[in-house]
């Protein structure tokens, strides 16, 4: 099995002087730090039985789902106690303890005036540890915790990625203020800037020349010598 919690699937960046900050969770939900529930307490706060020892601890983080017959366990959840290796009581993620909304049940369904076919499994109960990430406020095609990707999809001023681009003999050189090596951009592939309030330097159709850690530069340009640091300046 092979299950994701994925809050967030975008990322957010500063747009007209509005940021907001983005956490992701995710999770393979597959036999390490998971539980198959078997069992939850009516009691509070609600202690989660599982089939075999999930190795969590006090203060993981938790997803909680399809729990059958009370539904206060699913959701964002934090390990309160252990109390055994297969038994764990739940908090929320304020540490207030989960109360009990119903009695719990497998989730079979055993009417056969009910049940298509006259018998039904109910659906699999898992809590499973999960990570909280949180995104770096620039927009990125594929994104890791540590704030690179493996393709840059784009830098700007205001975000504080890139520092400026110059302009030397009709050549503009890219400033960055992170290194961009291992990011994709090398020479012989394409680059756009756009967001400059100097329209002979925006292009769709440059293409990178050569490339250090911090810099790359372009093919030439029709913008006056200088040096760019429009705040919306993008590239």
């Amino acid at each position: 099995m092979n299950l994701f919690k994925l809050i967030v699937v975008c990322i957010l960046g500063s747009v007209a002087g509005w940021s907001q900050t983005v956490n992701l969770y995710l999770r393979p939900l597959g036999d390490s730090h998971t539980c198959s529930i078997i069992g939850a307490s009516n009691a509070t706060p609600v202690v989660i039985t599982c089939r075999d020892a999930p190795g969590f601890v006090a203060g993981d983080q938790l997803v909680v789902a399809n729990v059958h017959g009370m539904t206060s366990p699913n959701g964002d959840r934090l390990v309160r106690t252990v109390l055994s290796p297969t038994t764990f009581s739940i908090e929320d993620l304020s540490h207030t303890a989960i109360a009990p909304n119903g009695t719990w049940d497998n989730g079979d369904c055993t009417n056969p005036s009910t049940c298509w076919g006259g018998f039904q499994y109910g659906s699999l109960q898992l809590a499973a540890k999960v990570n909280t990430y949180t995104l770096k406020p620039n927009p990125r095609i594929m994104t890791d915790p540590a704030g690179r990707s493996g393709v840059e999809f784009a830098a700007k001023i205001s975000s504080g990625l890139l520092t400026s681009v110059t302009v030397s003999g009709g050549i503009p050189t890219v400033h960055y203020a992170v290194s961009i090596a291992g990011t994709g951009i090398i020479a012989g592939v394409k680059i756009g800037i756009w967001g400059s309030a100097t329209s002979a330097l925006n292009s769709s159709s440059y293409v990178v020349a050569s490339v250090t850690s911090t810099t790359v530069v372009l093919s030439s340009t029709s913008a006056a010598d200088g040096t760019y640091t429009d705040s919306s300046l993008t590239v």
